[in-house]
């Protein structure tokens, strides 16, 4: 084996060796599938529809979004959202200048304070075309804040 080889095999074999150990060391990884984005300053209308035997409206609540993902939505609200299990949710919310009016499913909430309220909500049902659009959009404003952010910053 010629010495060439002999280095090679040995700088994979520590490669191989220092990867396991820092994928021992590192906490749990990102499990998302979709970037998610911080919009504290954008609304978005909640509507209770009822199940779907009724799919009529039965209330409609204004919320601030938290953060938004082509996967889900989470936003703030000032009251409790009055659901069930079976009633379908929809959000409606413009984000530049793109009208969104997906279904949704809570996937968990809290009480925050004694005046607000968070709920963390999964996409159900959005189409394809959709949902690109939508991962399209949290991209060119991730790219906007970060451009903002390095104008700010001096560089």
């Amino acid at each position: 084996m010629s010495k060439n080889t002999n280095n090679r095999s040995e700088f994979q074999s520590r490669s191989l060796q220092m990867s396991r150990h820092y994928a021992s060391n590192q906490a749990t990884p990102n499990r998302r599938a979709f970037f998610r984005l911080n919009l504290y300053h954008m609304t978005v209308e909640v509507t209770v529809l009822g199940d779907l035997d009724d799919y009529i409206p039965t209330t409609t609540y204004q919320a601030t979004i938290r953060d938004l993902s082509g996967g889900g939505i989470s936003f703030y609200t000032k009251e409790p959202i009055i659901h069930t299990p079976d009633d379908i949710l929809t959000v409606n919310f413009e984000v530049m200048d793109n009208i969104f009016f997906e279904q949704v499913s809570i996937v968990r909430y809290y009480q925050v304070d004694h005046e607000q309220y968070m709920y963390a909500c999964q996409f159900s049902n959005i189409n394809p075309y959709e949902q690109d659009k939508l991962i399209a959009v949290v991209f060119r404003m991730q790219a906007s804040q970060s451009k903002h952010t390095l104008k700010a910053a001096g560089h």
